[in-house]
């Protein structure tokens, strides 16, 4: 049973991650088409991930517990998912 539930729930928090790449470089091609701004777009994606990991490591998990922290991560993806399928 966990053979397959981990992987699942692995591709369920990574999809919308990816979306919301996806959805900031298509917005961002619409207005200003040049290979600069994926450059730029992509660093600001790892950078905002580096500062969530360390904030949801480092301060969230701490104060309000695994589950808490993990539906608060979902609640935050929902936005772009939505903006997604707009």
């Amino acid at each position: 049973m966990m053979r397959v539930l981990f992987p699942c729930m692995g591709l369920l928090c990574g999809i919308p991650g990816g979306m919301q790449f996806a959805l900031a470089t298509r917005n961002e091609e619409v207005s200003n088409p040049a290979q600069r701004n994926a450059a730029r777009l992509y660093a600001m994606d790892l950078i905002g991930g580096c500062v969530a990991a360390l904030f949801l490591a480092g301060l969230i998990v701490p104060l309000f517990g695994f589950w808490n922290a993990a539906w608060l991560a979902a609640a935050v993806n929902l936005a772009p998912v939505l903006l997604f399928l707009l």
